[in-house]
């Protein structure tokens, strides 16, 4: 704090956050998966670059990603999750579809140390192939359902969810750790007649991020 004696005016601080609360993000990307964000892109190809319509395709420039994000809307609050999509392409610092619906990307690293190649041009193609994958998640009551590209073969139990939750400081300082990190119960799954829907019961709450890991 600073002041003439007579008033005094709050000055940012690695130790004392801003003084009104954090607007709150539709979907963290795990800083282990992306340390450089690059651009993203909506899949508009209708099915051209695979299952995965309308959602997200992120570029990530330091560990040479590509992301996959998917939005939801509940109660007038868009909220969402990320996945990994491909590894160890490039820089990946930019992307964009193309008329044919595969995807052009741009590497660069400047000198940040991304993962090579540093620059150039790639394209990814859709070899209709479609993969088994979650397609997306959706968040419920006492969980989560989790929509998959085909159809389980086996039965998933809750002792095969694993199920942490973390949040991050809000400070001045650049960045923060995963804090507040515990792990959920996994009380309960059930799949569906079709075998494409798994619901995940656990108590979640509001303000978390989760992260879900099914082996």
């Amino acid at each position: 704090r600073s002041g003439d004696g007579d008033s005094e005016v709050e000055t940012p601080s690695t130790t004392i956050p801003p003084d009104r609360p954090i607007d709150p993000a539709a979907s963290w990307i795990p800083y282990a998966w992306s340390r450089s964000t690059g651009n993203l892109v909506p899949d508009g190809t209708n099915g051209a670059f695979g299952p995965f319509r309308d959602q997200l395709l992120v570029a990530e420039l330091t560990n040479g990603m590509l992301l996959r994000a998917q939005l939801e809307e509940v109660d007038g609050v868009t909220q969402g999750a990320c996945f990994k999509f491909m590894q160890r392409l490039g820089s990946a610092s930019r992307v964009v579809f193309a008329p044919d619906g595969s995807l052009i990307i741009g590497f660069t690293n400047r000198g940040w140390g991304g993962y090579p190649p540093g620059h150039g041009l790639a394209r990814v193609r859709y070899k209709n192939i479609e993969p088994m994958e979650i397609d997306r998640v959706s968040i419920q009551p006492d969980g989560f359902d989790l929509e998959f590209t085909k159809p389980l073969a086996g039965d998933v139990e809750p002792g095969d969810v694993t199920m942490t939750a973390y949040d991050y400081n809000w400070w001045w300082d650049y960045g923060s750790p995963e804090q507040n990190v515990h792990t959920m119960p996994v009380t309960a799954t059930s799949m569906a007649d079709d075998r494409r829907t798994l619901h995940v019961k656990a108590p979640i709450e509001a303000g978390w991020c989760i992260r879900m890991r099914l082996d």
